[in-house]
């Protein structure tokens, strides 16, 4: 006993120190990771319908912890509850007794619409992601951890004993802080950055924040200890020095805690990445083929599962009688679906729609990728899928014009290169939000780093390529034989002002010169504005807030316009 007492009274402070600060960052990491797992919290209540009837009753619904614990969900009036002291990082969906399921709506509701959406299931439905306004403050804010109070209050007095402990330690006049904790601050912003950036490869939305910090905090170490002068003017210079970097530090935070001038990239997946990366020219634009991917935003997360083509979906099937009828959807992110599942996607919703016949058998091949274009779509069509002799192609063209100006038509796969050159200064814009501010507010550049000159003049040589591109889908369709359906969709801020965004794409334009060389297409603005009664009024309903894509009831809105559209062509049956 008496060693073990000498043992303890001969710790230094440097060491209690050190053992302390171990501690703490032990608990905060371990508290980080535990948060950032968990995907689904706070109230809520789920109802799934079958043909128009609530069967929620006669499902089992759990929730799945991040220790893979399940707690089935409280049953009240026709949902199920969740218990605001349970987080899930999944949601398991079962029927009783092992009983097969069709088609059914699963909603589940807080304030507001968390999830929406149209799936199939044989045994278990596994939902990982709801619609939350996800950020990691506001899952801070709503995950509380302890159900009892007197525990909550207990745990608090407990932490606030060791940081007072903790602080006591630090203010010990016969322990040299400065240098570690200078030296700490500099080690540690830098590599957290560059374990983003080289391990990682992504500069997420404070790593940059990180490296400036400690650029910030070597300038003044730097300042401090090459400056030679007297001592007070030294000590006045090193002052501003450092109220100006703070003041930029402030500045940084500030603009992007308010999300200024933030990319679509880093809202929806949370790290930066250039434009001319993400328009980057391939040869080939398809997924990896047989893979698992998800398409993911803080809204939602759906798995899908690439085919042999690396398309999504299931194996495409090639016709085997006269009797039947392939159809292919070709298109970008709205035609593959993203925003929902995979059952959910607007060819799902026209298969439904258009059932098998005894005179037809109805082949369905989704041809959509998120990121792809009228080009990548000619490609696409012209090396992979006419060995399926298609009897009917539809095009999605929505939101082509800003993927057309950077990457340019045809001579894309000539040049292998893209039509606009990249920014030399971008990793300084990538890094600093006030560099953004300058770009965009000050020089008045766009998302591409256009002047507004450059920008009318690369537009109307992206619309010119893009009437090129129909003309170059028609021509493909008198050569082999299909019909060719054009499909223009709008966003939700389209509906909302009843008619197109000019300063962002081109569908007047485009539709217009689509009637005069007589090339079938359908304009879903009008469909949903004066078929479906979409106004700004309810449009919210449709689309997810943030991400901008359609949600499941969109995509069925949208299947409904193509098949008003295919009924008038009397290529319904």
């Amino acid at each position: 006993m008496n060693s073990i007492k000498k043992h303890f009274t001969t710790i230094t402070n440097e060491q209690i120190l050190l053992i302390s600060t171990v501690s703490f960052f032990i608990t905060i990491i371990l508290f980080v990771i535990y948060v950032n797992r968990i995907n689904i919290y706070g109230n809520f209540k789920i109802q799934v319908f079958e043909d128009g009837k609530n069967i929620t009753d006669s499902l089992n619904i759990f929730g799945v912890s991040i220790f893979n614990r399940e707690k089935e969900l409280k049953r009240n009036c026709g949902s199920l509850l969740s218990d605001n002291y349970w987080y899930f990082k999944s949601l398991k969906i079962k029927p009783h007794s092992g009983k097969c399921m069709n088609s059914f709506r699963i909603i589940i509701k807080s304030d507001e619409i968390l999830l929406d959406t149209v799936a199939f299931i044989k045994d278990t439905f596994v939902i990982d992601r709801l619609n939350y306004e996800d950020n990691y403050f506001n899952k801070l804010v709503n995950v509380g951890f302890f159900k009892n109070k007197r525990t909550r209050v207990f745990t608090n007095i407990i932490f606030l004993c060791f940081v007072f402990f903790y602080a006591l330690i630090l203010i010990r006049k016969n322990i040299n802080f400065k240098t570690c904790t200078i030296l700490c601050m500099i080690l540690s912003g830098t590599a957290v950055f560059f374990y983003h950036f080289f391990v990682l490869e992504k500069i997420f939305l404070w790593s940059g924040y990180l490296l400036l910090f400690s650029a910030s905090v070597l300038s003044i170490v730097l300042v401090n200890k090459f400056l030679s002068c007297e001592k007070k003017r030294k000590k006045n210079i090193l002052l501003f020095f450092t109220g100006i970097l703070l003041g930029i530090l402030l500045s940084e935070a500030i603009l992007r805690l308010i999300g200024m001038n933030i990319s679509y990239f880093e809202k929806r997946f949370g790290y930066y990445e250039s434009v001319y990366y993400q328009n980057r020219v391939r040869n080939d634009f398809s997924r990896t083929p047989k893979s698992e991917y998800s398409l993911k935003t803080s809204e939602f997360d759906y798995k899908r599962y690439s085919n042999s083509l690396g398309l999504s979906g299931d194996e495409p099937e090639y016709k085997n009688n006269p009797l039947d009828f392939l159809i292919i959807g070709l298109g970008d992110s709205f035609t593959e679906g993203d925003g929902a599942h995979a059952d959910s996607t607007w060819l799902k919703f026209l298969e439904r729609k258009i059932p098998d016949k005894d005179s037809s058998n109805f082949i369905w091949i989704n041809a959509g990728l998120c990121g792809s274009d009228p080009f990548y779509e000619y490609k696409l069509l012209q090396d992979k899928l006419l060995v399926f002799n298609p009897d009917l192609v539809i095009i999605n063209y929505g939101n082509e014009l800003t993927d057309v100006i950077i990457r340019g038509g045809m001579e894309r796969f000539e040049s292998g290169k893209t039509a606009i050159n990249y920014k030399i200064w971008e990793p300084i814009y990538a890094v600093s939000f006030i560099c953004r501010l300058i770009v965009h507010n000050l020089r008045g550049y766009n998302d591409l780093f256009l002047s507004h000159s450059d920008y009318e003049n690369e537009k109307q040589r992206a619309i010119k390529q893009l009437k090129e591109s129909l003309l170059n889908f028609k021509e493909l369709s008198e050569v082999f034989g299909f019909e060719l359906l054009i499909v223009f969709h709008p966003m939700k801020k389209e509906i909302d002002n009843k008619k197109y965004d000019n300063e962002s794409n081109c569908n007047d334009q485009l539709m217009r010169f689509a009637n005069d060389n007589g090339i079938n297409y359908v304009d879903l603005l009008q469909y949903y504005t004066e078929v479906e009664n979409i106004s700004s009024v309810n449009s919210q309903k449709y689309y997810w807030k943030y991400d901008g894509h359609h949600n499941a009831a969109g995509y069925e809105k949208f299947a409904n316009g193509v098949y008003w559209k295919l009924k008038q062509m009397n290529l319904q049956n």
